[in-house]
């Protein structure tokens, strides 16, 4: 700001004596000029706002995330605000901050104040898929127990499994797990493999993959390669 004032404003001619600038009219007053007062008043707009069922505040026409969990306990906060800076409190404590923005009907979402909602999403998400996954097939129990103890990454061995199900259909897909269950295997390849082969004893007809989407992450399905040696 200070260098739009001295190269834009300052260097500006007078508006009314026109043959000096207005930085030298300013240098010339400024010994005359009453010192800012210390410390300066406040000027921030203080307000009480309701959340809204989102959690975001609005000021203006545009709206500021609050942390989720402060939603979930508290619809009513203050609202704090000046030319730069947007901050929300809940009772003296502060649990936003956003830079003020001077745009219409714009969102300011902070990402950190969506963390525990995603994960809660997440959660629900892989919760309802083992539900699915241990209905259809009883023995998916121990599988899970064998990825639980065998490191991360349980939610996408979820995710595909479930992929496995929706291609292979309950019977296949029943039988498979339990043949693994049976084994005390729980590899992913070896479950795809082992559906292939039920799938195959049942004369079903060969599952179609869904359009591919280089976003998701697909399970190759095994063929058996003596159908080609037979030709």
């Amino acid at each position: 700001m200070s260098s739009s004032i001295d190269t834009i404003a300052h260097p500006r001619p007078h508006p009314v004596l026109a043959q000096r600038t207005v930085g030298d009219v300013f240098t010339e007053e400024r010994a005359r000029l009453l010192a800012l007062p210390a410390p300066l008043p406040a000027t921030d707009r203080v307000a009480l706002v309701n959340l809204d069922s989102q959690a975001f505040v609005q000021l203006d026409t545009n709206r500021y995330s609050v942390p989720t969990p402060v939603a979930e306990r508290q619809r009513v906060v203050t609202l704090v605000s000046n030319d730069r800076i947007v901050r929300v409190l809940d009772g003296v404590t502060q649990v936003a901050e956003h830079p003020r923005s001077w745009g219409r009907r714009q969102v300011i979402e902070d990402p950190a104040h969506r963390v525990e909602l995603v994960a809660q999403r997440r959660a629900a998400r892989d919760l309802k898929g083992r539900d699915r996954l241990h209905a259809v097939a009883p023995a998916f129990g121990q599988l899970l127990a064998r990825w639980t103890a065998t490191g991360p990454s349980l939610g996408l061995r979820v995710t595909r499994t479930i992929k496995l199900l929706d291609l292979y259909g309950d019977e296949v897909f029943a039988a498979a797990v339990a043949d693994l269950a049976q084994r005390g295997l729980a590899d992913l390849g070896t479950l795809a493999v082992a559906c292939e082969t039920h799938r195959t004893r049942r004369d079903r007809p060969i599952p179609i993959l869904p359009e591919l989407n280089v976003d998701d992450d697909h399970v190759v399905i095994p063929h058996d390669l003596e159908r080609y040696d037979a030709k």
